[in-house]
């Protein structure tokens, strides 16, 4: 029964948008319908036709090249213009700031009559759509702070000079489609409804920075000989598709409420300095509805007028009831899953995605100080939105710098509540991404996110905190090589089930002729944590060597399409999740005995002989073994001394010789390999300590012998057979421990031979 106020809500919301729509087509309409008078018309050809500026503000008058923004400027034009002043205007056929759509098609025609300088017209109310269509001009077109109630529409535009709509209202869609501007395309500090570029050439750069684009922004199968500046602008979605950029495609400081989608394009630099996300909102008194709005750029002066201009107020109080009107149950079983408010026509996602897919960045490409989706305030106890940074395929010929680190105290500190619920929500996913050096700052230990890495490749690897200036890219610190150590701590953030990144870190040590044994180490440790995460008699021994990490509890929080691509293709990767399997040890033995002998001796290698990548690492072992047998020979069995066999011919009634039991004999008797006494091997008696007693009661027949240990006279006695039997099974002990370390060792070598 719920479910019906809140559809009846939906329906009531939805039509209050359609008649607002309604209501302004039909003022566009309306507007339009009444022409201004031909002399007004005439007089701006007039203008124009001396290589002038045709200024609409305070009212129209001609003014020299250039002149015409002071004036727009003085009058706060078009910002501070209220929907009455431009109704006004527009239903009144005799003021000469009237505008029709097609005037420029008017003025074009006459062209004769137009100067080298073009249509320059500044301060204008356009009553209707600017119509552009299929013109081929020979000159620029200029509409400074203008105000276009409607929208501008340059389907197969072909333009031999600039084309300028800076400091504009456009309350409808710019329209650039099939077009080519041998020029330049100026927008800057500029707000337009929707912005559709596809199919076009611009042989100069598109500057548009300062701007707000209430809608989606698309940038489809066009290209640039220049850059795309968006700079310090906001928009719902940017969509950059099969594009190819001359220059730099510039995001610094930009803000999107939804998504950035960068696919299949080329670039020659790619700077993203601050740009991300904005903050989550809630409704008040409706603590259920939260949804994604701007947040930095209401900060910044030239984009708060945009929001705040009396024209533009509507259209954003209109998307934002869209977007926190309360959803239906039907509409929200059309809906994907957790789908964001705001969301449901641009990203269609439920995570806000930063997305540089499959593109081509020619010479660098830098992100720093990015900015994740922020949670509303107060902080909720729940889980925080979820964003993600993922560059899944793209190449950088040069340097592929990163900077995840956040600005100076903004990070809260590893261990707190806030780290903890924060660090499950922003996600670094790079899966194919290829580089010629990474510029990675391996010191961001306290910022909170997690990665996705898989099929990285680069040739060199550097440590620096970087900074995004323009095109330009400044080091704050010395460009080093990370430390292997920093490196290994990094990659523990990594939730894909590959090792691929330690081989790729590996590589790019090795070439800078530094050692990778750490890495190496550490990629053999994951492929066989991984292994014997599946058998679950074994997954007592990864957590008491304290060498896996719980792949349970690490599973990616946030999957994305990308993801699970990945991850289907890694399926002998994914360590075995859930419950153990019901089947017992002498099952899993039986079933799985060669794979469970390997995982043992894998298991055994690498805590003797790192893999065999360090093979003198076996050295310690031994001379622990050594020390641990003499110390139980001595105090446990006390035994210090043997007496070899006598050679034939020698007399019984020669005295003893005693040998020490020491370190020699029992590194000799450790590794039999080596045999470097027979007199080890060829035991007559074994002697031990007499105690006091015993000197004192001893008969000349059983009179102690003596012996030196480790330069002390020690008086020595021979122990019982049944004592010599025990000494010599621990003897066989030490033997089958140097077997296994002498097969470890030769596997060690041939380990590290290979």
């Amino acid at each position: 029964m719920r479910s019906r106020p809140i559809a009846v809500l939906f329906i009531l919301a939805c039509i209050a948008v359609v008649t607002a729509a309604a209501h302004a087509q039909g003022t566009r309409h309306d507007s339009s319908a009444s022409q201004p008078s031909e002399a007004n018309v005439q007089a701006i050809v007039a203008c124009l036709s001396q290589g002038r500026e045709a200024v609409m503000v305070p009212h129209f008058h001609c003014e020299p090249y250039g002149v015409g923004a002071g004036f727009a400027q003085s009058e706060k034009m078009p910002v501070a213009l209220s929907d009455a002043d431009w109704n006004q205007v527009c239903r009144s056929t005799d003021d000469p700031r009237h505008l029709p759509g097609d005037i420029i098609k008017r003025i074009a025609a006459r062209k004769d009559a137009i100067a080298p300088s073009g249509i320059r017209i500044i301060g204008g109310i356009f009553c209707g759509d600017i119509d552009l269509v299929g013109l081929d001009l020979p000159y620029s077109v200029v509409i400074d702070y203008a105000l276009v109630n409607g929208h501008l529409d340059a389907r197969n535009l072909r333009m031999r000079g600039d084309l300028s709509f800076e400091h504009t209202l456009i309350l409808g869609n710019l329209l650039l489609n099939r077009a080519h501007v041998d020029g330049s395309v100026y927008g800057g500090s500029s707000f337009i409804d929707q912005l559709l570029v596809n199919d076009s050439l611009i042989d100069g750069t598109w500057w548009q920075s300062d701007s707000l684009i209430l809608s989606d922004t698309q940038f489809h199968r066009s290209s640039f000989s220049g850059d795309l500046r968006l700079d310090n602008s906001a928009f719902t979605q940017l969509s950059v598709l099969s594009t190819n950029i001359g220059g730099t495609l510039g995001l610094n400081n930009s803000e999107a409420r939804c998504a950035y989608h960068i696919n299949s394009s080329s670039m020659n630099y790619f700077t993203a300095s601050g740009a991300g996300f904005g903050r989550m909102q809630a409704v008040p008194q409706e603590a259920d509805i939260e949804y994604p709005w701007w947040d930095r750029t209401l900060s910044l002066t030239k984009t708060r007028e945009l929001f705040d201009s009396p024209a533009v107020q509507p259209m954003v109080t209109t998307a934002l009831r869209i977007a926190t009107a309360p959803r239906p149950h039907r509409v929200q079983r059309n809906l994907a899953s957790g789908v964001m408010r705001g969301c449901e026509r641009t990203s269609e996602s439920a995570y806000a995605e930063f997305y540089l897919f499959d593109s081509n960045v020619r010479s660098a490409s830098c992100i720093t100080l990015f900015a994740w989706l922020a949670p509303k305030q107060p902080r909720p106890a729940e889980a925080d939105p979820v964003s993600i940074l993922a560059l899944n395929g793209t190449r950088v010929t040069g340097n592929l710098i990163v900077d995840l680190a956040g600005a100076g105290g903004a990070n809260p500190p590893p261990g707190s509540d806030g780290y903890n619920l924060t660090v499950g929500k922003h996600k670094l996913e790079a899966i194919g991404a290829s580089a010629g050096a990474l510029i990675y700052n391996f010191d961001d230990e306290a910022a909170p996110y997690f990665t996705y890495i898989d099929g990285l490749n680069f040739d060199r690897i550097h440590n620096a905190a970087p900074a995004c200036t323009g095109d330009m890219v400044q080091l704050a610190t010395q460009v080093e090589l990370p430390s292997s150590d920093k490196v290994l701590r990094w990659l523990e953030k990594n939730k894909a089930p590959s090792s691929q990144p330690f081989a790729a870190f590996a590589a790019a040590f090795e070439r800078a002729g530094e050692s990778a044994v750490n890495l190496r180490v550490g990629r053999q440790t994951y492929d066989l944590c991984a292994k014997t995460a599946r058998f679950a008699t074994l997954r007592w021994l990864a957590a008491v060597t304290g060498q896996c990490p719980d792949r349970d509890e690490s599973a990616d929080p946030a999957p994305t399409a990308a993801t699970e691509q990945d991850l289907a293709q890694h399926p002998g990767d994914i360590p075995a999740s859930g419950p153990a399997p019901s089947r017992g040890i002498l099952a899993s033995i039986t079933n799985n005995g060669v794979d469970l002998a390997m995982l043992a001796f894998n298991w055994g290698l690498y805590g003797l002989a790192d893999y065999g990548l360090r093979p003198a690492k076996v050295v310690w072992s031994i001379l622990i073994t050594v020390v641990v047998f003499a110390l139980w020979f001595w105090l446990r069995l006390r035994v210090v001394g043997f007496e070899p066999k006598r050679e034939d011919g020698a007399p019984s009634t020669a005295a003893p010789d005693i040998w020490p039991l020491g370190f020699l004999f029992l590194f000799d008797r450790l590794l039999p390999v080596y045999h470097i006494r027979d007199e080890h091997y060829a035991i007559s008696k074994f002697y031990r300590p007499a105690a006091r007693g015993e000197l004192k009661a001893a008969s000349a027949g059983s009179a102690p012998k003596p012996m030196s240990v480790l330069g002390c006279k020690v008086s020595v006695l021979p122990i019982s057979e049944a004592q010599t039997r025990h000494v010599e099974k621990w003897l066989v002990v030490l033997r089958v421990i140097g077997a296994i370390f002498t097969i470890f060792l030769v596997a060690a070598i041939a380990s590290l031979t290979k």
